[in-house]
């Protein structure tokens, strides 16, 4: 296709819930064949707390309103899709990411439901950092 790309857009999906079907190949044909709008990515997911270059979807069209015919397309199919389409394993994983990032940061410990003054004082009042050191 020798068309002309006149307006390109680039959309931060690094933390979209829906990032990892709008990264699929057939999402972008799908948003080609009904918006006539060429969709890639760019960047990688940066978990939080990390910098890098973050997952971005770039649109290529001719006008303006092609691209904000596929942002609606792509709102609709990022909106059908629930944190129910992550996969567990996932969701456990950037669970544990983010209780790490917490203790490391702020010193709050989610199982206790403390914050603590610093280190030292986590150390000697956490049992640990996973739920299974907080059971009874």
């Amino acid at each position: 296709s020798g068309r002309m790309i006149g307006v390109r857009e680039e959309i931060d999906i690094n933390d979209n819930a829906a990032r990892s079907l709008l990264q699929k190949a057939d999402t972008h044909e799908r948003i080609y064949e009904q918006t006539y709008v060429k969709a890639s990515i760019i960047g990688t997911y940066v978990p939080p707390g990390h910098r890098g270059q973050r997952l971005k979807l770039v649109l290529e069209a001719r006008s303006r309103m092609d691209i904000q015919a596929a942002r609606n397309l792509i709102n609709d199919i990022a909106g059908g899709t629930g944190a129910a389409s992550r996969p567990m394993e996932e969701t456990r994983e950037l669970i544990t990411e983010l209780l790490t990032y917490l203790r490391a940061k702020y010193g709050y410990c989610y199982y206790c439901s403390i914050t603590f003054k610093n280190q030292d004082d986590m150390s000697a009042n956490c049992p640990g950092p996973f739920e299974d050191d907080h059971a009874d």
